[in-house]
């Protein structure tokens, strides 16, 4: 499981980074533009926490507070990579 969190984390960074950075994104943006990818899915979650038992049905109450940390570090890291990097040549 340790393996497939971490995973998950790197990926969502480097994702998210990569797609300010294809997009050429100016820096005052990145921010606006994470809170942009981030927000539809945290709405989105909101359901599928309160309604976890239809949305996930062999997820047990007692791993909900486990799945609900997953997401917000998750998100943490998408609104993360939002904030432009240190020492970028211009």
């Amino acid at each position: 499981m340790g393996v497939h969190f971490c995973s998950g984390y790197s990926f969502s960074f480097s994702n998210n980074l990569s797609i300010l950075l294809f997009q050429k994104i100016p820096d005052p943006f990145r921010l606006k533009a994470a809170v942009q990818i981030a927000i539809p899915g945290m709405i989105l979650d909101i359901f599928s926490v309160i309604y976890y038992n239809k949305v996930f049905p062999n997820l047990s109450i007692e791993t909900l507070p486990i799945f609900s940390a997953w997401l917000l570090w998750a998100y943490s890291f998408i609104l993360i990579s939002g904030f432009p990097l240190k020492g970028k040549n211009k």
